[in-house]
């Protein structure tokens, strides 16, 4: 009799992407050898499939590489789909200079580390919400203005310049103002002057950032 530990299970299933099995019966599907499973006629087109698949897992892979925190101690030896579901659930954490310094170079209190992953979610969501908005209205008046106007090629060289540097410049102003005060403010607030890191700032890093 096959006893099944239901608490460990729940435990995976709260701590493994969602779609963990589905990746797994993907890549056990790809790795069969030729000649064992598949007929002989389709095994070059599975092949190639899974050629192409193994480039796009390849250039996800160094995409989530270079969004990892390397003081992370949690990332040695998981998986690719553990490390992607990492970094994507806490992409908004690892994106701010401050929060991650408060994760991965102090310990905090849990009610501490509580108030400011509530505080930069709804900051982040309110931040997105409003560059969406703001860049949406922008183009359709950008749109409205230029409407049944010729314009050669030079002048949309400028303008995509003018509004590639506004887009980005607002941004960073927008992200100071609602995400970067807020969790700075919080980081001071609890005695943690010393790891408060505002955005666009470089500050040196001690050996366990290596």
């Amino acid at each position: 009799v096959v006893m099944v530990d239901w608490e460990e299970t729940f435990r995976r299933w709260a701590s493994e992407p969602i779609l963990l099995p589905l990746f797994t019966l993907y890549e056990r599907f790809m790795n069969i050898e030729r000649g064992s499973k598949f007929p002989f006629y389709i095994n070059p087109w599975v092949k190639d499939a899974d050629n192409k698949g193994n480039t796009f897992f390849d250039f996800v892979d160094n995409l989530v590489d270079i969004h990892e925190d390397e003081r992370n101690p949690q990332d040695y030896g998981r998986h690719f789909y553990g490390r992607l579901h990492y970094v994507v659930t806490n992409f908004h954490r690892l994106e701010n200079d401050t929060m991650a310094n408060l994760m991965f170079d102090t310990q905090l209190p849990k009610y501490q580390y509580d108030k400011l992953n509530a505080s930069i979610a709804v900051r982040y969501i309110t931040y997105m919400f409003s560059m969406t908005t703001l860049h949406t209205m922008s183009f359709a008046y950008l749109c409205y203005f230029f409407r049944y106007r010729r314009v050669g090629l030079v002048p949309c060289i400028a303008i995509t310049l003018l509004y590639s540097s506004y887009f980005s410049l607002s941004n960073k102003i927008g992200y100071k103002m609602i995400v970067d005060s807020k969790v700075n403010s919080l980081a001071r607030s609890f005695g943690h002057k010393g790891l408060v890191q505002p955005t666009g700032t470089h500050t040196p890093k001690g050996l366990n950032f290596l």
